[in-house]
């Protein structure tokens, strides 16, 4: 791994930290995370559903992790958080910390009911479960929010250094990833290259990271020492652009950031590179013919190492005539593959969110894993 160990820089806006993967310390911030993984009292009502239902739960935990309340938005007519409700008030946590020192947290849940194979089951998502080593991104971005950890972030990238030559091909393309180190004023300390499949991308993005600015992480506007991972990709020609820093505009069709994609992550897991759409230029299929209807679906699917969709599952029910028109979809959806931190093509679950528009040959298709 290379290292770069600096002295000043000035350096200043908002985006994610590192956490260690070993006990998700968030610089400091240690999430609670559950200490029994069968939380279900025997003799409560978990209902059968056709379809997957999910909701979204708020535990507001004491300093010593018990649940002094939960909130839940989302109107429960249907009983189904009623059946469940007093296991999840009797669940029990480990106490959340700040520089080790017991602190009240306000944790972020997900509370999902499917049937399968003919029995009702309830799964509770949390941000951090040490009992299945699992994490998930999108609820500990909202723990830190809830709990006003504001993440450091890069401000202003230059553009002199990026003028990437090379020949690269569309299905094997450069990506780094980097650790970069900031001090409690935001200034650069130091920047480690974690894994790059391509050297000289990852020196020339080395050399940007060290001239980039940056602004610092906050804990309740108090600004704080800090870690932030920076994935960086480099697409040729890709028809969509998921992540881009700084968008791009018509008049500036020779940007030199066009092609690159700049992530910044919480942590490393197991997928470093999510499933990239191939072939949705502007974002969507064009049909032969007409849609009558207007409508919006969620799909599960699971993308695999080829990058076609092996599996998929509508989340709540749809019109009959979505079923027909989305099934041809979905089978010309083509993906580049998910990569594990070592550039491995790896198989990625996620969901897509199909908008179909009445009298429109359009479909537009949204990988929702691509927006956070």
């Amino acid at each position: 791994m290379k290292k770069y160990f600096l002295n000043p820089l000035i350096l200043f806006m908002l985006f994610p930290l590192f956490i260690d993967a070993d006990d998700l310390n968030i610089n400091g911030f240690e999430l609670p995370t559950i200490l029994y993984e069968d939380w279900l009292l025997e003799g409560d009502n978990v209902k059968y559903t056709r379809f997957p239902v999910t909701y979204d739960i708020l535990f507001f935990l004491s300093e010593k992790g018990c649940i002094d309340s939960l909130k839940y938005h989302s109107e429960d007519k249907f009983g189904f958080i009623d059946g469940v409700l007093a296991s999840l008030n009797n669940i029990d946590f480990s106490p959340g910390r700040y520089l080790d020192k017991e602190i009240p947290v306000i944790l972020p849940a997900r509370l999902g009911f499917i049937t399968e194979r003919y029995r009702a089951r309830a799964r509770l998502t949390l941000p951090h479960n040490s009992k299945t080593d699992t994490k998930n991104r999108e609820l500990i971005k909202k723990t830190l929010e809830l709990n006003k950890f504001s993440p450091a972030s890069i401000k202003k990238i230059p553009s002199y250094f990026c003028r990437f030559k090379g020949n690269v091909n569309y299905s094997d393309y450069p990506f780094a990833v980097y650790k970069i180190e900031l001090d409690s004023s935001g200034q650069l300390e130091n920047i480690e290259t974690i894994y790059s499949n391509h050297q000289h991308y990852s020196d020339m993005f080395s050399t940007i990271l060290l001239y980039a600015e940056y602004k610092p992480a906050k804990f309740k506007d108090n600004p704080i020492a800090s870690n932030i991972f920076v994935t960086v990709r480099f697409f040729h020609r890709l028809a969509y652009p998921a992540e881009v820093w700084p968008p791009s505009y018509p008049e500036e069709l020779d940007y030199s950031y066009e092609y690159h994609r700049i992530s910044f992550r919480p942590y490393l897991d197991s997928i470093i590179n999510p499933p990239f759409p191939a072939n949705l230029a502007g974002g969507g299929i064009v049909q032969d013919n007409y849609v009558r209807f207007a409508d919006t679906i969620q799909v599960s699917v699971r993308i695999d190492t080829l990058g076609d969709i092996a599996y998929s599952r509508y989340r709540s029910p749809s019109h009959s005539l979505v079923d027909k028109i989305s099934g041809p979809v979905l089978e010309k959806l083509k993906y580049l593959p998910a990569r594990d931190l070592r550039g491995n093509k790896v198989a990625f679950e996620g969901n897509l969110t199909l908008i179909f528009k009445s009298n429109s040959k359009n479909i537009r298709v949204i990988s929702n894993w691509l927006k956070n």
